[in-house]
């Protein structure tokens, strides 16, 4: 059977909402493609924002990640139905692992990678404001203070960034995020607090800055 795979721009109404991964899969792994079409509506803008996050925002290529990361989860399908693999409780996961490996692989094959580190050095945090002043301008609405937050994010060394958008952004436990990007939960938290201490001063920066 064809699929086309819709862009995450585009509205896609979500069917079967209140079933959960695992059963969504399980019925999509049966046949019922209006299961499919339910885990694509779920995760379809989150994951194209986690791929941009690491291959960067104006990468052309993430398109093609982000759709090759759903061929591959219509492909476990057949794999499920030969016996080949077992089904997937947590396509949410499953997901951002497989958007993680395909952005990474990506990234290595242009030579552009740099090694996340195990434990973020603290030296990564100190040049943001300094590095970025022009983010902290007047900020007369709620509007520009997001605007304002998400360039701060953008700005996060590549380790402290993946985890404050799987954890803050995606709402993956901390369980979950270290199972995604291969480091331990207390590696996993400490990368959260980091990325939040950045992101906070940052702010502070803002707000004081607009006061004068």
């Amino acid at each position: 059977m064809e699929f086309i795979l819709a862009s995450p721009h585009l509205h896609t109404e979500p069917i079967l909402p209140v079933l959960c991964d695992e059963d969504l899969f399980a019925r999509f792994a049966s046949g019922e493609d209006d299961a499919y079409s339910a885990l694509y509506a779920r995760y379809a803008a989150r994951l194209l924002s986690y791929i941009h996050s690491i291959v960067g925002a104006d990468e052309p290529a993430a398109e093609d990640l982000f759709q090759e990361c759903f061929i591959r989860l219509f492909r476990e399908r057949g794999r499920c139905s030969t016996g080949h693999a077992e089904l997937i409780k947590n396509v949410g996961g499953w997901l951002f692992r497989v958007a993680r490996n395909l952005s990474l692989n990506y990234l290595r094959s242009r030579r552009n990678l740099t090694q996340l580190p195990t434990v973020p050095d603290e030296h990564l945090l100190i040049s943001i404001e300094e590095a970025h002043s022009d983010l902290f301008g007047d900020a007369d609405n709620e509007e520009l203070l997001m605007e304002a937050v998400n360039r701060v994010v953008e700005t996060l060394p590549a380790g402290l960034r993946e985890v404050f958008i799987l954890r803050e952004v995606n709402g993956m436990s901390y369980e979950e995020t270290a199972d995604i990007i291969g480091c331990s939960e207390e590696a996993a938290r400490m990368r959260l607090s980091r990325a939040r201490g950045a992101i906070r001063r940052a702010l502070q920066t803002l707000f004081i800055e607009s006061r004068e």
